[in-house]
């Protein structure tokens, strides 16, 4: 047997845990999602408020006005998803759709004053992530962080071609 693999194993194993314990992180903040809003004076908040209607509102607000390709593109989602999210995000009245002064045929999406709540109230949140997170992180000295920036670089891409061998299984090349 060779030396590498029970390390392999073991680094392994220890991805899978972190994979479940990110999973169960998501589950509790989807949780907390609608109560925190609620709290923070977001209106037009129901239970079926999601994540991606969250960091899509979070998109159109980091910029003037932005169209559907541009927003699929940063938030790596099909044109589709990012229509129906926006169709959704449309109807709780925090976004409005106005045309492309360039193309009479493209629509923009803009925050409207409840979408700016939301996204404010968004960043509010992610302030509080990062201040966690920085603390996780300050230990580490600058090499071990460039390592780190590395390896979830190569992860991230290790994974979307994992994904795209699974979408080629599924759906054909």
């Amino acid at each position: 047997m060779d030396d590498s693999q029970p390390k392999t194993a073991a680094l392994l194993a220890k991805a899978e845990q972190l994979i479940l314990l990110f999973e169960a992180k998501e589950e509790l903040e989807k949780k907390l999602l609608v109560p925190l809003a609620r709290q923070w004076g977001v209106p037009n908040v129901t239970r079926d408020l999601t994540l991606s209607e969250v960091r899509v509102t979070e998109m159109i607000g980091n910029e003037d006005a932005i169209n559907v390709t541009k927003l699929a593109e940063k938030m790596e989602l099909t044109k589709g998803a990012i229509t129906k999210i926006c169709a959704k995000l449309v109807r709780r009245g925090w976004i409005e759709k106005m045309p492309s002064e360039s193309n009479l045929k493209e629509v923009h999406y803009r925050l409207t004053p409840d979408g700016n709540i939301v996204h404010d109230a968004n960043l509010r949140y992610r302030a509080m992530e990062a201040a966690q997170f920085g603390q996780f992180i300050a230990p580490y000295s600058e090499e071990e962080l460039r390592f780190l920036d590395r390896f979830m670089d190569d992860a991230a891409a290790a994974m979307k071609r994992g994904l795209t061998a699974i979408k080629e299984m599924t759906e054909g090349p």
